[in-house]
């Protein structure tokens, strides 16, 4: 279970469910635009600048034992603030939806079934009271494919530690003779 079920009540993409008794037998196709307000809170959770587009488009199709397959995409355009510079990063996510979503009985796969997950790259989801949280999983997609450490191009940390050893021993510095120089101060005097 991703941890961000643990800490996403799903107050952002709240609408972006299907009722299983509103899936005809046939499946359904759908496309999704975030609206400004879902941006906003994306944004806000998830610690962005900006979203400044998100858009899923997907096929939802009755599969066997009560389950449903998802497949489609997800796009986005987001931005970032560089570690390095501060400044503004714009990135642009485009990530495959592929989801089993079962009953909360059958989440529980075999190992066969556990192997197959990792070789096509599924996820298994809950049917929660009868509905499929197409937010949720689109919210964990969006968060697991954000950029941790985003860098402005050509940005470089730009440090000095070669004075921290002493001049012509050849000595590499030691951990406490770089942080006593990052301080500003000298552990050896």
């Amino acid at each position: 279970m991703n941890d961000h079920r643990h800490h996403f009540n799903n107050a952002v993409l709240e609408d972006w469910v299907h009722k299983i008794e509103d899936i005809p037998p046939e499946g359904l196709e759908y496309e999704r635009n975030a609206s400004e307000k879902e941006r906003a809170a994306l944004s806000r959770f998830l610690s962005l600048l900006a979203c400044k587009a998100l858009s899923v488009r997907y096929k939802l199709m009755p599969s066997t034992a009560g389950k449903f397959e998802l497949e489609g995409t997800l796009s986005a355009h987001i931005c970032q603030s560089c570690i390095i510079t501060f400044q503004s990063v714009n990135a642009k996510l485009d990530e495959g939806l592929n989801a089993t979503f079962a009953p909360p009985d059958q989440m529980f796969p075999t190992k066969k079934q556990e192997d197959q997950k990792i070789l096509t790259g599924r996820t298994n989801e809950p049917i929660e009271q009868g509905r499929i949280d197409v937010g949720r999983l689109c919210f964990e997609i969006l968060s697991s494919s954000i950029d941790p450490y985003p860098k402005k191009p050509g940005a470089k940390l730009d440090c000095q530690i070669s004075e921290a050893c002493e001049p012509g021993t050849g000595d590499k510095p030691g951990p406490f003779a770089i942080l006593a120089q990052l301080k500003g101060g000298d552990l050896e005097k």
